[in-house]
């Protein structure tokens, strides 16, 4: 996608995707600790009775129970599942992106490095890097349906 065929956004959607991009490494954080709780819950339950098949009228021991609504509040949570889609969505950029735009988000992004410092250590200028974080956006305002 050349610059010249990235359309312009309205200002709401750029901050909205910028945030998105920002959030991002808290985000995939958030789902990588519940992910690690529910396994952990998992092998716990293992030890209560998970493992073995549910008998006659299929009720959980209160301890079974107790883990399986643990279980539930964890991966149920509108934040859980509202912060997996948000790095869904971005993951789907960054396979879309190459090398450079990677780097560039890396830097405005993640680490926050100001555009003249990047200019000095990648050696793409202030305005490509703009061109590209214009083309990121749009790209993930694409893949929320706002472009």
């Amino acid at each position: 996608m050349k610059h010249k065929s990235v359309p312009t956004m309205p200002q709401h959607i750029r901050a909205f995707c910028d945030g998105e991009f920002y959030r991002y490494m808290m985000n995939k954080a958030f789902v990588e600790e519940a992910r690690r709780d529910i396994a952990t819950l998992m092998e716990e339950g293992g030890d209560k009775g998970f493992d073995k098949p549910i008998v006659q009228g299929g009720e959980f021991n209160p301890e079974q129970q107790r883990i399986l609504e643990k279980i539930e509040s964890i991966y149920s949570g509108r934040d859980a599942i509202i912060a997996e889609k948000c790095c869904q969505r971005v993951e789907d950029v960054i396979r879309s992106l190459n090398d450079q735009e990677r780097t560039i988000m890396e830097h405005f992004y993640w680490r926050r490095i100001p555009p003249d410092i990047t200019e000095n250590e990648t050696g793409i200028g202030r305005k490509t890097q703009q061109r590209m974080r214009r083309k990121m956006t749009y790209l993930l305002a694409a893949r929320w349906g706002m472009a």
